[in-house]
């Protein structure tokens, strides 16, 4: 008898203690739940909202934010990595800057927010590229103005962002210019495929053909009133050989460039955009890198397109 009794006590607090647990695992997992279910969902009215253009080659497409990430995913070229990720930074933003509203009323209210992705060349660039801001046509307010990246939104009421991004081997050539000298550079013109290849059969003759080294050195100096110093860059950091056309060397120079640049322009477009939605800073009016911080000058001091 006492061991019946002595059992059926063991059962009982083994009863109880299980029911104790199986409460708190519950009240633990409702509060898991209304966790989850408190966290706020994210904004979502940018990124459905948003279309986006890339214009490349006289070509132009349109994509929605998934497509671009597929299309970055497949064709992972630096143009199409810069736009998907610059294009996900804008939506970040301004998710956490102008958080959505369906009121229409509301001046947060949004109807459409675009961006344009173009693809400047080395030479031969649609005459997009070259427009002044002037030539835009458009009436809405200007959040940012620079040689990058052109912000606007339909001011007083934000219902509609426009961004334009270039991606132009020119201007980062430039941009590298001016940091490694420190000195103010001015936006060259238009370059036609003649005028370069006059720049590069220059090139060969006077250097790459030279006698002798001292003649080479002799003709560096001359050669620098001819060519401008960011094409002479570009020409001088290209495998220096005459086996085959070097004019295929300074084109794998341009590829080997632009991997190498993708840091930098991922950066500075993020800065462009951080101050631009800043609402307690005035428009933002850059004009040459030597204005961006410290921290992305230096992404452009590490260019070595022979490493």
């Amino acid at each position: 008898m006492p061991n019946s009794i002595f059992t059926r006590a063991l059962l009982i607090t083994a009863l109880l203690i299980g029911s104790h647990i199986t409460g708190m695992a519950k009240a633990s997992s409702s509060t898991a739940a209304n966790m989850h279910t408190s966290q706020p969902k994210r904004d979502t009215c940018w990124s459905e909202s948003l279309t986006i253009k890339l214009i490349r080659d006289q070509e132009e497409q349109t994509y929605t934010a998934p497509d671009l990430r597929q299309l970055s995913a497949e064709r992972p070229t630096p143009f199409n990595i810069f736009a998907h990720k610059t294009a996900q930074a804008w939506v970040d933003l301004l998710a956490n800057h102008r958080p959505c509203n369906t009121d229409a009323k509301s001046i947060n209210a949004i109807r459409s927010s675009s961006l344009t992705f173009l693809y400047c060349p080395l030479f031969d660039a649609p005459s997009r590229c070259n427009a002044s801001p002037n030539e835009t046509g458009s009436t809405m307010a200007v959040l940012a103005e620079t040689p990058w990246a052109r912000i606007e939104d339909s001011a007083p009421d934000p219902i509609e962002m426009t961004g334009t991004f270039k991606w132009d081997i020119r201007q980062f050539l430039i941009d590298r210019q001016v940091i490694e000298t420190a000195q103010a550079v001015s936006l060259p013109g238009a370059l036609s495929k003649e005028t370069f290849q006059l720049y590069l059969q220059d090139y060969v003759e006077s250097i790459l053909l030279a006698s002798s080294a001292e003649a080479r050195d002799k003709q560096l100096e001359e050669i620098k009133e001819r060519i401008p110093a960011d094409i002479l860059w570009l020409f001088r950091n290209a495998w220096q050989t005459t086996r085959g056309p070097f004019e295929n060397e300074v084109a794998n120079a341009v590829d080997a460039f632009e991997e190498d640049i993708l840091e930098y322009a991922l950066s500075l477009g993020q800065h462009i955009l951080d101050k631009a939605l800043d609402e307690s800073t005035s428009a933002v009016n850059i004009t040459t890198a030597a204005q961006v911080p410290e921290n992305i000058q230096t992404l452009l001091r590490t260019i070595d397109l022979r490493n």
